[in-house]
């Protein structure tokens, strides 16, 4: 908190303490990282495959994995040598986006600090899911998992991405169906229909009910 001398002119030393910035990655209906005022952040926008590093460690257990790992999944067709660099380059471009220490790598792990620095919606949703905020999840919910994300040459950061698809439209559909239930309850018919046709979108099949 800023420092108000009883005058009430903040100090030197806290007027020039320059703020740390917040971002929020988007992964539902598209994959994004917005800056303050919910600008798109410019110098990631043009490289998916960095911001699609950002949501799978976001998502991992931990937020967390080996270089190893990392490199298996996103540049597993490259030779190690490039391999190991294009992850060197994006971890750096990541830090001058987020911050030096959004990004922390100790040993062989990588690490992304979400709880200073970023917000992500796909986190959110879990969260309102777990607490039965059901209202909350079908409005984080604006589509598909990172949808129209592909990375060529990485088909298990596809697979995963696929699976986490799925993952989050159940969860959206179970809500929505409370959701519904509720709305009906009180007879908002438009909000009922709108929902259920969003319902439908994600779970055409009835899977959430299996």
């Amino acid at each position: 908190m800023e420092r108000i001398p009883r005058g009430g002119v903040p100090d030197a030393a806290s007027a020039l303490t320059p703020r740390a910035k917040r971002f929020r990655l988007l992964t539902f209906g598209r994959m994004a990282l917005l800056e303050t005022m919910s600008a798109e952040e410019p110098t990631l926008a043009t490289r998916p495959r960095r911001l699609a590093l950002l949501s799978w460690l976001a998502l991992r257990p931990g937020r967390r994995a080996t270089r190893d790992r990392i490199i298996g999944v996103f540049w597993g067709g490259r030779g190690e040598e490039r391999a190991r660099n294009s992850l060197s380059d994006a971890l750096s471009q990541l830090r001058r986006v987020l911050g030096r220490n959004a990004i922390r790598t100790q040993a062989g792990d990588v690490a992304v600090d979400t709880e200073t620095t970023l917000d992500v919606d796909a986190l959110e949703l879990i969260e309102a899911a777990n607490a039965g905020e059901h209202q909350r999840v079908t409005t984080l919910y604006a589509g598909p998992f990172l949808d129209g994300v592909h990375l060529d040459d990485a088909p298990e950061f596809d697979d995963w991405r696929d699976r986490e698809r799925a993952r989050f439209a159940a969860i959206f559909a179970r809500s929505a169906a409370v959701r519904c239930s509720e709305l009906a309850r009180t007879r908002q018919w438009d909000a009922c229909r709108e929902l259920s046709e969003r319902w439908l979108g994600a779970d055409p099949h009835g899977e959430s009910e299996r």
